[in-house]
């Protein structure tokens, strides 16, 4: 059932000149607003200025696509990973060049997640493996096999002792990071885990499935909600900074946004493109997209 709901309004924020641009495969927000990173399948991170509009700065050094992309707590730094199999922390500032520091993955590396405060951050692989690392150096600090296939969800919990994952091998599980204690099967299912947001309270989080089903699970309980379905993968997951409202992207071009509190389809609206990545915005009132187009867009739910 749909709910009524103010209509979602789309804003192009970036499209590159070329008649066959490489896609956007991620997005992120800085905490001030005032910048968007995005990595393209090129292998090069944009950072935008959503006021103008313009590409600010691209960030020069991965050897394949770029997949996620992270704000260090400022908009002066950011990390982002690849299929290259690094993890790479940049500067923003103008005049630099390069990567400060760069750690290197046994295989492509497939999601991300930071926690500036306690300094750490954790990347998955398509190995299985995950690597928790110091922000401030990428020294690694643990290193996990958590799955047997691409972990393409991570997150810290409770500062830094515990691990949240989702893969393709369709678990989402809970592990102890300094005990190396068995992973914990929250949820284990037949079909590909593709996304992962984890709301503000760290109590649950929301997965997008490859067969297109959106689900809740209780964190740690493990307590399951299917919350509706994509007619595609569902392969973005954003949860708002409120943590009320979650946005969904899918294969089918379609963007969902839901109530949590209610766990109800409050908004639904079709795209031109297929949706690569999702995030929105400091304020909570809108919601960036990327797609296969190399399109940046904004949706505003005022």
């Amino acid at each position: 059932m749909l709910y009524r709901w103010p209509t979602l309004q789309e804003t192009v924020l970036y499209h590159p000149p070329s008649t066959s641009p490489p896609a956007l495969l991620c997005v992120d927000v800085s905490p001030s607003g005032k910048r968007i990173a995005c990595g393209s399948a090129a292998g090069r991170v944009l950072v935008l200025d959503p006021r103008s509009r313009r590409a600010r700065r691209a960030l020069v050094g991965h050897e394949d696509a770029v997949v996620q992309v992270r704000f260090l707590g400022s908009d002066k730094s950011l990390l982002s990973v690849g299929w290259d199999g690094t993890v790479r922390k940049w500067s923003t500032a103008r005049g630099s060049s390069g990567a400060v520091a760069t750690l290197t993955h046994d295989s492509p590396v497939k999601s991300l997640c930071v926690d500036p405060d306690t300094g750490l951050g954790a990347a998955g692989s398509q190995s299985g493996q995950v690597v928790v690392f110091d922000l401030a150096s990428l020294e690694t600090r643990h290193s996990l096999v958590v799955h047997d296939r691409d972990v393409s969800g991570v997150c810290l919990l409770n500062d830094g002792h515990d691990l949240l994952t989702v893969s393709w091998d369709g678990r989402c599980r809970l592990t102890k990071v300094r005990k190396r204690a068995r992973p914990r099967d929250l949820l284990s299912l037949d079909t590909r885990i593709r996304a992962m947001a984890v709301d503000p309270n760290d109590t649950a989080c929301i997965l997008g499935l490859h067969d297109g089903r959106v689900v809740l699970v209780e964190v740690p309980g493990g307590t399951v909600t299917e919350l509706g379905c994509h007619s595609d993968a569902a392969v973005a997951v954003a949860i708002s900074p409120t943590g009320d409202l979650v946005a969904t992207g899918g294969w089918d071009r379609t963007i969902n946004v839901w109530d949590l509190s209610e766990r109800h389809l409050v908004q639904s609206q079709r795209c031109l493109s297929g949706i690569t990545s999702l995030a929105w915005s400091t304020d909570g009132r809108s919601v960036l997209m990327t797609n296969f187009a190399g399109m940046l867009s904004v949706w505003s739910l005022d």
